[in-house]
């Protein structure tokens, strides 16, 4: 049984990391494409911002991508959102994939392990701050059901107008802890800092090639 549900969690976890680095992407190439857009330009392998309005570079640019940039970023800002609401997904739903199924999983299956007191400050951590967020994470299911998994034409989709970045981020910091606090205990790896720095390195060359090519 304990090997049976170990399995169960590290699997939970796998599934989890899989999309929070996926999060991480979708969020450098909406940044890329709204510098690309808004306007850096490349000088000896260095990025720097300028002057959208009086760059020739700049309006070039601008007319390369101007017919797919606002279809570009929506469906790289859905991706973002569909993502990151499954990822809060009820235990009803029985999504894999979903830290509150994992977080149910562990719950019920406390009395199979040893030593757990680090475990369950790990969810009692967990559970005050999503409290604290609650808010958040309700708007942006919402706009998943309503908005993108099944379109209401009765519904005005601007859930997300008044939403930031530092809480979107907010959240992405939650589950990372939650995530490497469970990772530890389970002998798996996490949610490391040089994973994403590697993503973040892969993204800034891929950004540097194509800001390049547009200025062939």
């Amino acid at each position: 049984m304990k090997e049976s549900v170990s399995k169960n969690i590290k699997s939970q976890l796998s599934k989890i990391i899989e999309i929070y680095y996926e999060l991480v992407r979708l969020e450098l190439d909406n940044f890329r494409l709204t510098l690309l857009f808004e306007g850096v330009v490349v000088d000896d392998k260095l990025v720097h911002l300028t002057t959208t309005n009086c760059d020739k570079k700049i309006n070039k640019r601008r007319k390369i991508v101007g017919e797919t940039f606002y279809s570009q970023k929506k469906d790289i800002v859905d991706s973002f959102f569909l993502n990151l609401a499954k990822l809060f997904d009820d235990p009803k739903r029985n999504k894999p994939k979903s830290v509150p199924v994992m977080v149910k999983t562990i719950s019920n299956n406390f009395h199979l392990f040893q030593s757990v007191k680090i475990l369950e400050a790990a969810l009692a951590k967990y559970e005050k701050e999503i409290s604290k967020n609650n808010e958040t994470i309700n708007i942006i299911k919402e706009h998943r059901d309503k908005c993108l998994a099944h379109h209401d034409n009765k519904v005005h989709c601007n859930h997300l107008n008044s939403m930031s970045t530092n809480e979107t981020r907010k959240l992405m910091d939650i589950i990372k802890s939650l995530v490497n606090s469970v990772s530890s205990f389970f002998n798996v790896a996490g949610i490391s800092d040089s994973d994403i720095n590697k993503i973040r390195s892969e993204s800034f060359d891929k950004n540097t090639k194509l800001i390049e090519m547009f200025e062939s």
